[in-house]
């Protein structure tokens, strides 16, 4: 929380101090001008007001308790349905990685490939969670889509055992997989999935191979995924190798494997000539993504557990207060048998 001490807030200070002053002061005003001074001189003033006072101000501070109590439940509620949403793939191990660099990554990826951490190593341009650029084509019917392009290697699909829906039986390199959500948007069937219109748009592939199940595009639960598609690229074509980056399959401690990866890179750009757009464990990336979601929710739960507990005290302030103005009816009572206990319960 940052204050920043210039005019407009201090007129703002200034003004909601004199509104809550005047209301201070006219409030208890207004509630004694209802009483005579005999009630005073009775007691009946300081009983009747404490009274409906209390009473009002319990209210307010239960409703408002109430009200947290069930924002919190909801957003935690939301953070895990965030946290357990499917990923229709398998992100477990997964380190992706991507340097836009001029240096043979062949090499990066053979050097990768040699230590005892990693089990496999794909070309991959995006991943689930990272949301990749897009172009606007055209659907069967000539109107206008975005299609999010993801680029990867066969051994990346294989990596992330994506499960595919329907399946054309076509060699793979050089061909694109549709998501279900692109593959309805477009207009296509199982009778029409020509892309001749999407050429440009999916890096030069020719034919579709099929359809494969969603995957979360952005690592946060921000609603539609969109359009993804994902060509399958020739490692061997040099015109995509650029700006690839390379997904990793791990096994073992996450921390030691990550240093050993990033020991392994920075040999490998000695250089210091690369830009990493990317470095990280693709659950790490989902986590990450749910962090200001997490914040919001611990102080919700902060301000819950402030107004419970101040509705607690003003109760037992209230039971302390109607205990004091009936302590004669408590002592006849305890006269005749009562107890502390039946006179607390009562």
């Amino acid at each position: 929380i940052r204050v920043y001490v210039t005019l407009p807030y201090l007129l703002v200070f200034i003004a909601f101090t004199i509104v809550v002053g005047t209301l201070s002061g006219l409030f208890p005003a207004l509630v004694a001008r209802r009483f005579k001074p005999i009630d005073t001189a009775k007691g009946a003033f300081r009983l009747s007001s404490r009274k409906t006072l209390s009473k009002v101000f319990i209210v307010i501070q239960n409703v408002f308790s109430v009200v947290l109590i069930a924002l919190a439940i909801t957003m935690k509620a939301q953070y895990r349905h965030s946290l357990d949403r499917p990923m229709n793939c398998n992100i477990k191990d997964c380190f992706y990685i991507r340097p836009m660099a001029p240096m043979d990554k062949n090499v990066l990826r053979q050097n990768l490939l040699a230590l005892p951490c990693v089990k496999d190593v794909g070309y991959s341009y995006g991943a689930p969670g990272f949301n990749v650029g897009g172009q606007v084509s055209e659907t069967r019917t000539g109107e206008e889509i975005i299609y999010r392009t993801y680029r990867m290697d066969t051994v990346s699909m294989g990596i992330l055992e994506i499960p595919i829906l329907k399946d054309y039986g076509l060699p793979a390199t050089g061909n694109v997989w549709f998501s279900e959500t692109s593959f309805k948007a477009s207009g296509f069937d199982d009778d029409y999935h020509e892309i001749p219109v999407l050429s440009k748009r999916t890096k030069y592939c020719n034919e579709l191979l099929g359809v494969f199940k969603d995957f979360p595009m952005r690592n946060t639960n921000t609603g539609q995924e969109g359009n993804a598609i994902i060509s399958i690229i020739d490692t061997n074509d040099e015109r995509f190798l650029m700006e690839m980056g390379l997904l990793i399959k791990t096994q073992g401690d996450h921390n030691e494997a990550r240093k050993a990866i990033m020991k392994v890179f920075d040999e490998w750009d000695e250089d210091e000539v690369s830009i990493v757009q990317a470095s990280t464990y693709l659950e790490d990336n989902f986590l990450d993504g749910l962090k200001p979601a997490r914040n919001n929710k611990r102080m919700v739960e902060l301000f819950m557990l402030l107004a419970v507990l101040i509705s607690l005290l003003g109760l037992v302030a209230m039971s302390t207060y109607y205990s004091d103005i009936h302590s004669n009816e408590i002592a006849i009572r305890k006269v005749f048998g009562g107890t502390v206990g039946s006179e607390s319960l009562r």
